[in-house]
């Protein structure tokens, strides 16, 4: 459920909590000012109840359809809190390690997002699903390739870039036929922002005399537009990341994890998430704590400058 329906939520009890309060602090101060006895005191407050309750039917009848669609949209969001949804079955067995990246991206936001009071069940859904993309040409990203082959030898970066950006489409438009809604979809996009493919942007730098556009080598975007969406863009850096380590350690993971951060806020990808300085450092320590958990290996890419 999103910040904004909670926000509905409260003010719609609010409403009627000041109404029924409102009803019984006139009835008093009625009584007392007109000096009524106990039959005209009932029906002061029985007329006034009567208003109250036209008023509260009013908006009863205008918040139903609002609530409504925010019940329905937090139980769809419980179905899809589950790793028997079709389409991750299908992730599991197509794109194994991405399915297992994910799994561990899904952990680290949940306890992130909760640290920071931020919605913990969305971020994990949205985790289960960021990568979903890669159900198409999944032996085209590392953590699917097995005994050394890599398909990418055989392509021009840009090429291989464009790959790789692709499974943002792709995840959209595979969400979008089974119809998850569009908080979830949000993930896909929002966590990738608009961020570099460095990589390929390196090596496209190093084959070519001629000049490299960053804009062929970023993600189209959008930035993360809220606190879920961005702690699972950097979970999903921050454990990628991990996998290149060797030999991990408290310290090695600390300093990539404050580094990490560092790049995505220098790259301006955070600006528009709402998350704050202290939302940060809280984040910084759960990834650092948890991420010693996971050993898996990814090929060492060159670090990003």
């Amino acid at each position: 459920m999103r910040l904004g329906s909670k926000r509905y939520i409260i003010t719609l009890v609010a409403l009627l909590t000041l109404i029924i309060a409102g009803i019984a602090l006139a009835s008093v101060w009625l009584t007392e000012r007109f000096n009524l006895n106990g039959v005209e005191a009932f029906g002061v407050l029985l007329s006034l109840s009567g208003i109250g309750a036209v008023f509260i039917a009013g908006l009863v009848t205008a918040g139903t359809p609002v609530l409504r669609d925010i019940f329905a949209s937090y139980q769809n969001l419980f179905k899809l809190d589950s790793l028997s949804h079709p389409l991750l079955l299908r992730l599991q067995k197509t794109a194994p390690g991405t399915y297992h990246h994910s799994l561990n991206v899904a952990n680290l936001s949940y306890m992130a997002a909760k640290k920071i009071g931020a919605n913990a069940t969305l971020a994990r859904i949205g985790a289960y699903y960021h990568d979903i993309g890669k159900i198409k040409n999944p032996n085209f990203y590392t953590e699917n390739q097995k005994d050394g082959q890599n398909p990418h030898q055989k392509l021009d970066p840009k090429d291989s870039a464009e790959i790789i950006i692709r499974h943002i489409i792709d995840g959209i438009k595979l969400c979008r036929r089974y119809k998850l809604p569009d908080e979830i979809i949000d993930f896909i996009p929002e966590h990738s922002g608009t961020t570099l493919v460095y990589y390929f942007y390196d090596q496209a730098k190093k084959q070519t005399n001629s000049e490299v556009y960053k804009r062929d080598y970023r993600y189209p975007g959008p930035k993360p537009m809220s606190k879920e969406t961005a702690i699972v863009m950097l979970a999903d850096s921050v454990e990628a990341a991990t996998k290149s380590i060797k030999k991990l350690s408290p310290d090695k993971i600390s300093d990539l994890v404050e580094k990490i951060i560092g790049q995505k806020q220098a790259d301006r990808q955070l600006d528009l998430s709402g998350l704050s300085d202290t939302d940060l450092d809280k984040i910084k320590d759960v990834f650092t704590q948890l991420l010693g958990k996971i050993n898996q290996r990814r090929i060492s890419y060159p670090k990003q400058k």
